[in-house]
């Protein structure tokens, strides 16, 4: 297993800040979270989409619970890796 520096995860990432890449790792911002409202299924015999709601505003305060998560950056994770 190979960890790579700040620098080099930054090349994978689209929208980032130069402030926002640390020498181990980047920091990302959060653009819009979501409360998982109803859980999603799949089975044999078909699927049922989650549902979420959009929580409005620019800064959070989350309770104990799911959320679903969306960056302000485009994270492009390289052929051969399996995360960044």
């Amino acid at each position: 297993m190979v960890v790579w520096l700040g620098d080099k995860v930054a090349k994978f990432i689209e929208g980032l800040k130069d402030e926002n890449i640390q020498p181990n790792g980047v920091d990302l911002t959060v653009s819009e979270i979501y409360v998982v409202k109803e859980a999603g299924e799949l089975t044999v015999s078909g699927r049922k989409i989650p549902q979420y709601e959009l929580l409005e505003g620019n800064k959070w305060l989350l309770k104990p619970g799911a959320y679903v998560v969306r960056y302000g950056e485009y994270i492009r994770v390289p052929e051969g890796a399996v995360g960044i």
